[in-house]
């Protein structure tokens, strides 16, 4: 589990983050409003260029086998206090993840994993779905685009 001051670090992170991907030049074309894979130094994130709207984030650090994430799911009080799973499910790869009620920011969760089940997860074809109770979000692979952008977030942590 993340410990407090990691999750205001992260959280700090993201914000910084959704500030770089709204402060970017605006929307060109169509295209550019629907959500893509990307990397940001040493994180992988899907979301909507030039905009806060996010639905994944990983951070690694140099040589780190943990890796700490946000992902957009929103558990329900109840899946919250019966101390409901996070899992992230792709293929036959999959995580499962504990998560505590400080770890939940309105529509996201904090979790940590480590580095290599993660990448296994990312390198699936198909889907990833990410599963608290009753609440669920997709993250598609679009194309080849999660594929470059892991290479590419691999190759970060591996530095």
């Amino acid at each position: 589990m993340i410990a407090r001051s990691s999750s205001i670090k992260l959280r700090l992170v993201c914000a910084l983050m959704a500030l770089q991907f709204g402060l970017a030049a605006p929307a060109l074309s169509e295209d550019e409003d629907l959500p893509s894979w990307d990397i940001l130094e040493n994180k992988i994130v899907y979301g909507v260029p030039n905009s806060d709207i996010i639905g994944f984030v990983a951070i690694c650090g140099p040589r780190e086998k943990q890796v700490k994430a946000i992902i957009a799911v929103k558990p329900s009080s109840e899946d919250i206090k019966s101390g409901q799973k996070l899992v992230l499910q792709a293929g036959k790869s999959r995580i499962e993840t504990t998560f505590t009620p400080d770890d939940v920011d309105g529509e996201t969760v904090i979790f940590s994993t480590e580095l290599k089940p993660l990448l296994a997860l990312l390198r699936s074809e198909g889907t990833i779905t990410a599963k608290i109770g009753k609440s669920t979000t997709s993250l598609p692979p679009l194309g080849q685009s999660r594929a470059l952008a892991t290479r590419k977030f691999e190759s970060g942590c591996a530095r």
